[in-house]
Parts: C-alpha cells; sequence; structure tokens
C-alpha cells in the first residue's frame, strides 16, 4: 500500500524592517536587511516545502522581490496592502507563498493591539485555504505582540494582549470549512516564555507540532541572544527560546501524521566587510512535515 503524501508547511520571521526618508535609511532594527533579503531565496530553494510563511516583511517590494525570485517554485502568493498609502505607517508583515492553490483567503486587523504597535503597522491575521491530497488545510500565519515599547513582553499586560490576538486567530482559523487547521507564526510566547499564551492553544484544542514528537526541548530555539544579530538588539537579555511555531487543530488528527519538525534557516551565511557573519535574520525559521490523507 503506498505512504500518503507528505506535506511540509514553515514559518520565518525575515526580520525585514525599516523606514527611509528622502532616500536615507533611519530605522533598522535588525541590520544587514538589503543584504539578507537577497539571500532568502537561496536558502529557502534548499528545502522541500508547501507552504511558508513569513513575517516582518513590511514593504511590499520586499515581499515582490520573495515573490518573483520563487515563483517558479511557488505560483501561489498572499499578501495584505492597505488601500490608501500614508506617509508614515507600514503594510502588514505577513507573506504566503504556496505551491498549491489558494482557495480562500481572508485578512483581518488584529482587534486589540498595543497603542504603539498599531500606529507604525497593519498587524493582523493573513489566513488561506489550500487543498492538499483531496483534504482542505485552513492556515493562518500571525506575528502577535512583543509589547511595543510599551509593556515588557512577558509582563501580564502584553500576555493578556497576546491572548486575545490568539484566541482571534483561533476563531478566524476555525471559521473556515477545513480537515486540518494550523496556525503558525511568530508568537513572541512559547513553552518557557510566556507560557499562558503557549497554554491558551493547547487549551482550545491545538497542539504543538514539536511536543507532539519531542518530550524535552533540547536545542529547538528560534530567538537566541548568541545570533549575533542579536548582539545589540533590544532584548539583549532574554534567554534562548522557541517563539515561532506551527499548531495544528486536535479535531483533524485523523487527517494527519507529523513526522518531522525543528529549526531551520539558522546558519551564518552572509558575511560582511569586516569578516562578521550572520544568518539570514534574528530569528530562525521552523518546519513542519506531516503525512496527509485518510
Amino acid at each position: 500500500m503506498p505512504s500518503k503524501p507528505v506535506f511540509t508547511v514553515a514559518t520565518f520571521n525575515a526580520g525585514i524592517l525599516y523606514g527611509y526618508i528622502m532616500g536615507r535609511k533611519f530605522f533598522e532594527p535588525t541590520p544587514f536587511s538589503d543584504k539578507r533579503l537577497k539571500l532568502i531565496p537561496q536558502y529557502i530553494r534548499a528545502f522541500d516545502l508547501d507552504v511558508i510563511g513569513f513575517q516582518e516583511l513590511y514593504r511590499t517590494e520586499d515581499k515582490l522581490y520573495l515573490v518573483d525570485a520563487l515563483k517558479d517554485l511557488y505560483p501561489y502568493a498572499l499578501y495584505y496592502q492597505k488601500v490608501n498609502e500614508f506617509p508614515v505607517g507600514l503594510h502588514n508583515g505577513e507573506l504566503f507563498l504556496s505551491k498549491l492553490p489558494i482557495l480562500e483567503s481572508s485578512f483581518s486587523l488584529f482587534s486589540r493591539n498595543v497603542i504603539s504597535e498599531k500606529a507604525i503597522a497593519d498587524k493582523g491575521l493573513l489566513s488561506m485555504v489550500i487543498q492538499f491530497n483531496g483534504k482542505r488545510i485552513a492556515i493562518t500565519n500571525v506575528h502577535t505582540t512583543v509589547g511595543g515599547g510599551m509593556y515588557d513582553t512577558e509582563s501580564p499586560k502584553a500576555n493578556a494582549i497576546r491572548n486575545r490576538q490568539l484566541i482571534q486567530a483561533l476563531h478566524t482559523t476555525d471559521a473556515f470549512n477545513a480537515d486540518i487547521r494550523i496556525i503558525l507564526g511568530d508568537f513572541n510566547a512559547g513553552p518557557n516564555v510566556s507560557a499562558v499564551n503557549h497554554q491558551v492553544m493547547l487549551e482550545h484544542n491545538y497542539l504543538d507540532t514539536y511536543q507532539e514528537i519531542y518530550d524535552e526541548e533540547e536545542d529547538c530555539v528560534t530567538w537566541n541572544p548568541m545570533n549575533k544579530l542579536n548582539y545589540n538588539g533590544y532584548f539583549p537579555s532574554s534567554p534562548p527560546q522557541r517563539i515561532d511555531n506551527i499548531f495544528i487543530n486536535k479535531t483533524g488528527k485523523q487527517h494527519y501524521n507529523i513526522l518531522e519538525a525543528d529549526v531551520m534557516l539558522r546558519e551564518e551565511v552572509l558575511e560582511e566587510a569586516n569578516g562578521l557573519r550572520v544568518p539570514l535574520s534574528d530569528h530562525y525559521g521552523y518546519f513542519c512535515r506531516m503525512r496527509v490523507g485518510e
């Protein structure tokens, strides 16, 4: 009897965030954005992904660069763009690339967010439905609040806002007609950091794909203070953590079997003139492989 086809999905916060005034870059929390962006297609090609959800690609031209550079592998793309352009404020930072046709899609702004993040960018939920081996798969891409400079990222206030955002993501994803439901992205929370947010996913009948396979966290870290892009960042005292995640609904478990889940894109691939080598982003990617079918 032939084995069921394998579906592979990934999430990656690309850390491409910067602003210009009169052609001069004035804000770039994670350095070398231009150079790192140009390398992403090369390294994405090394993985046999069916769908990848990106975060922190706030400029339309940066999204379009990846869409064009990878269109031979991923002919289907989904992102949100503001109807009206303003001199301040960014688009939503999420992008889906897919090998499979997008059957349905939606975008909704977070109903609850930190004022500073709400003013800077259109943060929210990017969702789509695809079909793989006869099964409809709904996927929502999230990038929850980090506190917006107003609250510590693990403060009760930030955790409460993040919980509201995740519950909105759960309701949005569950509203689709789908056999399998996936919520992925940068949660700014994990089993060992802002664990109350991680727990809300489990309490709403979603499973953590990494914990489904492994009993311990081991070295599954997607944000690392030792990443050279984080040396002079905003969270120097934060511990290594798994905050980029993929959750899948338990009610669809008869349709899938998780085979593998792990970190990706952690290698130092960009060499600067001073000899400093850095990875593609301040975050590492995370992927999950599963068999899908009856």
